[in-house]
């Protein structure tokens, strides 16, 4: 992901807020957001809720503790659906704030600031027009979510 950041193949960003912290995903990266009272089901398998939408089976994790963030209320949020060749992966957003689209001349550069090695959830923090968003390590999320 560093490598299209820095190669500007990243034309558009969806902004969301956990709690008081702004994450940015890159909108290839995202199948859908869904009201949560549109999901067709809900259920848990183990300790992992999972939901029914569009007769797709979809597991919801709690990513705001991956950040150490109280999870939100449900009733009040969106569910975030993120793909990753045929697996989808889903939580819970508190807002959907915007949507960031770049020039696809290249005049618009994101600056991306890596974390350190030793923090695995983010590939780093994005700094756009005077905000900076965390940048979440997807392919991270789904290694670790997903069975392989």
């Amino acid at each position: 992901m560093l490598e299209q950041i820095q190669s500007n193949l990243v034309t558009a960003l969806l902004i969301v807020r956990i709690q008081n912290k702004e994450f940015c995903f890159d909108m290839n990266d995202i199948q859908t957001i869904i009201n949560p009272f549109r999901a067709n089901s809900t259920y848990k398998k183990g300790d992992t809720k999972t939901i029914i939408y569009d007769y797709t089976e979809i597991p919801i994790i709690n990513f705001a503790s991956l950040f150490s963030l109280e999870s939100g209320n449900e009733f009040d949020s969106r569910i975030l659906v993120l793909k990753k060749q045929n697996h989808s992966l889903g939580f819970f957003v508190d807002e959907v704030k915007e949507l960031i689209t770049f020039n696809r001349d290249g005049t618009e550069k994101l600056n991306l600031f890596p974390t350190s090695p030793d923090n695995s959830k983010l590939i780093g923090n994005v700094y756009y027009k005077n905000q900076l968003f965390l940048f979440p390590d997807i392919a991270e999320l789904f290694n670790q979510y997903i069975p392989q």
